[in-house]
């Protein structure tokens, strides 16, 4: 299978490419064309490579359908979406509709961190109390919904007000701390906290959180680890892997 992922313009990595004489160790390519009759399964991210989290990216339907109905008589490709969203993997296959796609076209699924995060919480931390990082609630993110995902029947999660009564830290989002689980009709910085990390990447406020938990050596589910994201109009948001990483720092 080829898998389709990007890398960041705003941060870029820095490769130490072979010598000619060791050859390339990838093949760079300016058209996907020559790519499809290589391969019959595409494993594609999400975010920046079909749509930037408020449309689809530029060519990105076209090229979908010419996976699934390949000029050449091919039978279709299979396709499968692996994402870092903190969404539940059904949330985020309903949103491509969004973006101009449709569940039926990956007929592999899609498997999402925060899906995976889910199912962790469930098997691990039952009946147990989450010192809560999140989003706030609005037409694009639904914490309690990804909370509600993290229970059964017989297995709840309670959202913990301090370190001091946590079991576990939840890093779901990285725009607030929440410290309950009803839904919020107008911000009160008892019930929730603005970081003031997402967008301007302060650590004045998550840092002596994240000190006071390493002490208390909780451990942390991280449900999107991804250290930053291009939004919309060139701007550079601060995502949940870059507080585990601090999380990391303190703990030693």
């Amino acid at each position: 299978p080829l898998l389709l992922s990007r890398i960041s313009s705003q941060h870029p990595i820095n490769m130490k490419m072979p010598s000619r004489s060791q050859g390339l160790a990838f093949n760079l390519h300016t058209s996907f064309s020559p790519l499809i009759p290589l391969y019959h399964t595409f494993l594609l991210d999400q975010f920046g490579v079909l749509h930037n989290g408020s449309q689809g990216l530029h060519g990105a339907v076209e090229t979908i359908n010419s996976l699934l109905h390949p000029s050449s008589g091919e039978p279709p490709k299979k396709l499968a979406i692996l994402s870092n969203t903190s969404s539940p993997s059904s949330v985020a296959l309903k949103r491509l509709k969004k973006y101009g796609l449709s569940e039926e076209m990956f007929d592999g699924g899609l498997v999402s961190s925060g899906e995976e995060c889910s199912k962790f919480v469930r098997d691990n931390f039952c009946n147990k109390k989450a010192l809560w990082f999140t989003w706030e609630e609005s037409d694009a993110q639904n914490p309690l919904q990804f909370l509600s995902h993290c229970e059964t029947e017989c297995c709840s999660i309670e959202v913990a007000h301090s370190v001091t009564d946590a079991d576990f830290i939840l890093l779901h989002g990285s725009q607030v701390w929440r410290r309950c689980r009803e839904s919020i009709s107008k911000q009160d910085e008892e019930i929730t906290q603005d970081l003031r990390f997402l967008y301007e990447g302060d650590h004045s406020i998550l840092d002596p959180i994240l000190k006071e938990a390493a002490k208390k050596n909780l451990p942390m589910l991280c449900a999107n680890p991804d250290l930053i994201v291009g939004l919309p109009g060139g701007v550079v948001g601060n995502m949940p892997g870059e507080p585990k990483c601090c999380w990391v720092f303190h703990s030693n």
